[in-house]
């Protein structure tokens, strides 16, 4: 069982993860994957020659997986149209499946306003900057130009070796939309304010996890 990382994380295996067993026939049994991310099914759990429905309790900020498999007469298991992420693993003679999960990435919405005379007005054109935390001393800037009144997703090159952030819509609403960012501490900082105001001080910390 692994977590599939993203742009700044690497896999690594997950313990402490729940999955529900089905015989097809009524049937189940509850595992949790160890300290290695493993789960081992006993002869008491699985038969050779029946299929078997494996599917994943809801892990926060993944998706969840379920998938169905059989164990054939030789002891060896086979996927039936598995989803992305499953598969049998190969060094394992066809005795065990590799389960990868997706990290669910995060949406940040900033709304810029001025009130006036108990009037809420939301302003557009406020530029930020996104700041990505390494160490208590050490923000990394890692995009420079947001406005508010736009919607941005970050897409990757065709590399993979960067994120950029394109444009998916302007609605003019007053607020930033940031998605698909990866897992991660975050700040935002007002570089430039919105034509006929004062630069302020704004920066605002947040976590995607």
């Amino acid at each position: 069982k692994y977590d599939g990382g993203d742009f700044f994380a690497e896999q690594k295996r997950m313990a402490g993860v729940e999955f529900t067993l089905s015989d097809g026939s009524g049937g189940k049994k509850t595992f949790t994957t160890d300290d290695r991310g493993e789960i081992t099914f006993g002869p008491g759990d699985v038969v050779g020659g029946k299929t078997y429905t494996l599917t994943e309790t809801a892990v926060s900020g993944f998706e969840p997986l379920s998938f169905v498999f059989t164990v054939n007469p030789n002891g060896r298991v086979s996927l039936t149209d598995p989803p992305a992420g499953v598969t049998v693993a190969a060094d394992s003679d066809g005795r065990q499946i590799s389960a990868m999960n997706e990290r669910i990435p995060g949406t940040v919405i900033l709304t810029k306003f001025t009130k006036l005379d108990d009037t809420t007005y939301t302003l557009n054109g406020a530029q930020f900057s996104l700041y990505r935390y390494q160490s208590p001393d050490n923000w990394i800037q890692w995009i420079w130009q947001f406005f508010t009144g736009e919607q941005y997703e970050l897409v990757s090159s065709g590399d993979g070796t960067a994120l950029t952030p394109s444009v998916k819509a302007s609605p003019g609403d007053g607020k930033l939309v940031i998605s698909n960012l990866p897992w991660g501490r975050y700040k935002l900082v007002e570089t430039a304010a919105p034509d006929g105001f004062k630069l302020e001080n704004v920066s605002i910390d947040f976590t995607v996890d």
